[in-house]
Formats: C-alpha cells, sequence, structure tokens
C-alpha cells in the first residue's frame, strides 16, 4: 500500500498548492492502479467539483471567439476544455452554441444535453437545445422543451419566441399570436417579436395591427430595414400611399442597398402615376441585383406605359427563374405568343399557388333551387373592370342564380358603381381583412357552385384563393386576357370572333 500512500499524499500536496491538473493527474493514477479505492475515487470526484469550470483565464480564447463571432475557432477549443474539465457546465454549453451557429447539429445537440445533465435547470441551454432539434426538424420534441422550459420559468421570453415561431412554421396561428403577445407583453423591448408579430397580423390579413406591431419595433430599432419595408407593403395593400413611400424610404436608409424596399417604392410610384421615378427606382435595384430579372421586367412594363421602347430588346433577359413570381401581364406587350404566354403563366403559378385539392364536392342544392354563384375581385369599384361588366350583375335572373360578390379591395362607401352593385346581388361580402385560409372557411358554407374570378394575373390579385378550392366549379373571367397555368381553372370564358368560348381543363390549363 505504500505505493498507493505516497500518489495520494503527493496529490493532496499538488491540490493544496493548487496545481490542480498534477493533483487530477495523480489521483487517476492511483486510480488506475487501485481501481477500487474509494479515498482516491471520491477525491478526484471532489476535486472535479471544486474545479468544474476553468478559471477565466482558461476560458477567455473560447469566449472571446464565440463573442468574436469566430465560432469555428470556439468549437475546436471546446473539446480541449471539455477533455480536462468534463464537469464544466460552462464549456459545454459554449461547445454547443458554437457548434449550433455552425450548423453541425448533432454535435451541438449533444454538447448541450452533456450542459442539462449538469444543470437541468437551465432555461438557456433546454431553449437551444430545443431550437437545435427544430432545425432538424424534430419540431414535436423541440415543443416539448420549449413547454417545459416555459412552465419551470414562465417568464423566459425567449422560449415563448421560440415556440411562436413553431407554431407558426406549422399554421397554428391562434397559439403563435397568442406566445407572441405573451412575449411582447413580458419583455416590451423584444424588438424581433414585435416584427415577428407583425409579420403574423400581416398574413392573417389584419392590416392595422400589423402596422401598429411594425410600428413598435421601429421605435425600438430605427433601423430596422425589414420592418419598415413591411410596413410600407400594408400601408401599400389600404391604398395609404403617401405613408407607405415613407415607410420604404426610411427602409432604404437604413440599408440603401436593399432591393426589394427598392422594388416596393416603385410599386408605390406606379400607383401614384409617378411612372418616371418609377421606373428609375426598379432599374436601381435590378442594376444592384443584375441577376434578378424582376425588377427589370416591372421596369419595361412600366416604359411600355409611356411609350419608351427604347430598352425593348432587354426583354430577352427576363425569361429565366428569378422573373416568374412578376404577373405575366407584364409580359403582354412584348410577345405576340399564346404559346410562350403559357409557360410564363406556369412559372408564375409555380410560385403564387399553394397545394390545395384539385377537385371539391358539389354542395348540397340550395333551398329555392338557385344556382348559387360567387365573384371575386379586388375591384367593386370605380374601376375598368366594373365599366367592362356593366350591367352584368343587373341582369343575372336571380329568380335562377344566388349571385354573391366576395371584395377584397378597398372599401370604397362613396362609391356610387358600389353602391348600385350592392342593389344588384344577393350579397355583397367584405374579405379583405381576411387571410387567405380565413376566407376559404368563410366561403365554403355559403355552398357556391360556381366560384368566378374576375383578377388573374393583374394588380392586386388573390387569384391563389382558387389554389384551396371555393367551389366544384370554377372560372377565370374578364380580368386577365390569358390562362393562369394552374388546374385550379376549370374553365377559362373568353371572347374570339363575337362568340364566347368555355375551354375545359385539358385544353385551357
Amino acid at each position: 500500500m505504500g505505493g498507493l500512500e505516497a500518489l495520494l499524499i503527493k496529490a493532496k500536496g499538488a491540490a493544496r498548492r493548487g496545481e490542480t491538473e498534477a493533483a487530477r493527474a495523480l489521483y487517476r493514477e492511483a486510480l488506475d492502479r487501485f481501481p477500487r479505492n474509494g479515498r482516491a475515487r471520491a477525491a478526484l470526484q471532489a476535486l472535479d467539483a471544486a474545479q468544474a469550470d476553468p478559471a477565466p483565464g482558461e476560458l477567455a480564447a473560447m469566449v472571446s471567439a464565440y463573442r468574436s463571432d469566430r465560432m469555428d475557432e470556439a468549437a475546436r477549443e471546446g473539446p480541449r476544455l471539455a477533455g480536462v474539465f468534463p464537469q464544466s457546465f460552462t464549456v459545454h454549453n459554449l461547445q454547443g452554441a458554437a457548434l449550433l451557429a455552425l450548423g453541425i447539429l448533432p454535435e451541438a445537440e449533444a454538447a448541450f444535453r452533456r450542459a442539462i445533465a449538469l444543470d437541468p435547470d437551465a432555461a438557456a441551454c433546454r431553449n437551444n437545445l430545443a431550437v437545435t432539434l427544430r432545425r432538424q426538424n424534430r419540431s414535436a420534441e423541440a415543443e416539448e422543451i420549449y413547454r417545459t422550459v416555459i412552465a419551470c420559468h414562465p417568464d423566459y421570453a425567449d422560449a415563448r419566441f421560440n415556440l411562436a415561431n413553431l407554431f407558426d412554421a406549422q399554421a397554428r396561428w391562434d397559439e403563435a399570436e397568442e406566445e407572441l403577445a405573451r412575449t411582447v407583453a413580458l419583455d416590451p423591448g423584444y424588438t424581433e417579436a414585435h416584427y415577428n408579430l407583425g409579420n403574423l397580423l400581416a398574413k392573417r390579413g389584419a392590416r392595422e395591427e400589423a402596422i401598429a406591431a411594425y410600428r413598435r419595433a421601429v421605435a425600438l430599432r430605427p433601423g430596422h430595414a425589414l420592418a419598415w419595408n413591411n410596413m410600407g407593403g400594408e400601408l401599400l395593400l389600404l391604398d395609404r400611399l403617401d405613408e407607405a413611400l415613407a415607410a420604404y424610404d426610411r427602409a432604404l436608409k437604413a440599408e440603401p442597398a436593399g432591393t426589394q424596399a427598392m422594388v416596393n417604392r416603385g410599386k408605390a410610384l406606379v400607383l401614384k402615376g409617378a411612372l418616371p421615378d418609377a421606373i428609375a427606382a426598379f432599374r436601381k435595384a435590378w442594376t444592384l441585383v443584375p441577376d434578378d430579372r424582376s425588377a427589370l421586367l416591372q421596369a419595361l412594363f412600366e416604359e411600355a406605359h409611356i411609350c419608351d421602347w427604347r430598352r425593348r430588346a432587354e426583354f430577352a433577359l427576363t425569361d429565366s427563374p428569378s422573373a416568374a413570381a412578376v404577373q405575366p401581364f407584364a409580359a403582354l406587350p412584348f410577345v405576340d405568343d399564346p404559346g410562350y404566354q403559357y409557360r410564363r403563366s406556369l412559372a408564375c403559378a409555380a410560385v403564387k399557388f399553394t397545394e390545395g385539392p384539385q377537385s371539391f364536392p358539389d354542395p348540397p342544392p340550395s333551398r329555392d333551387g338557385r344556382i348559387r354563384i360567387g365573384y371575386f375581385s379586388a375591384d367593386f369599384h370605380d374601376h375598368a373592370t366594373m365599366y367592362l361588366m356593366s350591367g352584368l350583375f343587373r341582369e343575372h335572373d336571380r329568380s335562377r342564380f344566388d349571385i354573391r360578390l366576395y371584395s377584397y379591395g378597398p372599401r370604397r362607401e362613396g362609391d356610387a358603381a358600389r353602391a348600385a352593385l350592392r342593389g344588384q346581388v344577393d350579397a355583397f361580402i367584405e374579405i379583405g381583412h381576411l387571410a387567405d385560409a380565413a376566407v376559404v372557411d368563410r366561403a365554403r358554407p355559403d355552398g357556391l357552385d360556381i366560384a368566378v374570378d374576375l383578377k388573374g394575373y393583374t394588380r392586386g390579385t388573390r387569384t391563389a384563393l382558387f389554389g384551396r378550392r371555393l367551389a366544384p366549379v370554377q372560372v377565370s373571367y374578364m380580368g386577365y386576357p390569358g390562362t393562369l397555368g394552374h388546374p385550379c381553372m376549370d374553365y377559362f370564358t373568353a371572347r374570339a370572333g363575337g362568340l364566347v368560348h368555355r375551354e375545359d381543363r385539358a385544353a385551357a390549363a
């Protein structure tokens, strides 16, 4: 036993002098030679417990690398420190955070789990573990951890914020809104929570509330370019053009090369009738991001409006995926080829439409035996579409047809055309404040036999509603002179040579 006693005496002396690693090595040597010795094991455990975390100087390099966003350096330092300080919560947690930032997710998960084993009450570490799991598409596990954190720490705002984002991604919008509201109530200075709440409210069609949330975000961070840009978008939808332009200007002040705000500013200028300024905005956006041809297409389209054809040859550059989301209407002045226009519509539809049912069961017959027709548009006011359809609604045989108008355009109650329409139909329903899913929930109980889209790919459209199926028969009519390129439309009604043609899906879509 002399050898053991000598080792233990040396180890104790090294520990007393602060030579921690030397003491630890001696205790380990003792255990290697005498694995069942309780004194050596207890002494090593006590030493580890007393020295769980590195001294600040020993941790400095890792902390400095992490704070300077040199995550690869921090991640390389972590295993060395963890080997020396296996009981250090700080080392494992910091290692997990560095690996998470690098996107090395399984290893980050393992590091966070080691840290939690050392400190089960660490809310921030559990929150980061949930983030790691969600990024691995393990949302159910992440949700369970967020809920555990919130149950133990009801005032921990980050967990509520992240849980709200998880709900938002799953279209559980009521729950997402509730958690975001709780987040900002707990922490009124949580800028990103206000911003995300604005995005959620905008998605749900609650535009005024969304604008208010964005305003709270920019009040906290005046340089929040995305919040200014998205606020401008909601103002634009409400036809508050001067306010929208002011918001876009603030977004560009915060981020001068912000091409999305620049393009949106151009759209607002178009609505103001300031076409040269709008064209300049579109062209500047294209100059900044030459690979994004959508801004170029919008510039060319507005140049066509003022008969400026000098750069018409540039249209060939817009036949690219980056311009697919721009309404195909913008291509009509440049190519007189139905096949080409059809291909543009297909590309646009692939971006605009979400997956939805391709068929829909017939509703039960109406009690009065009438066929129920719903017309959907943003143009039920003093607008060109209404001039083209003048008298149409008045001339419907109301004994055979139940006519309903679903309006998602501006509420211009003093408009004479709008007032006249109300007296010519069975129902006039405002849906502009509703998100697409809510519109579907509102319209389907009306039991429509036929739903008619009067917009197509024109300004202010919500044609994507039809991808969700509003009625067993859906028809595209009047607003857009071409196919949508999507099978949700069963018929396209057009006029050629004085005759009305109704083409079925195989021919028209």
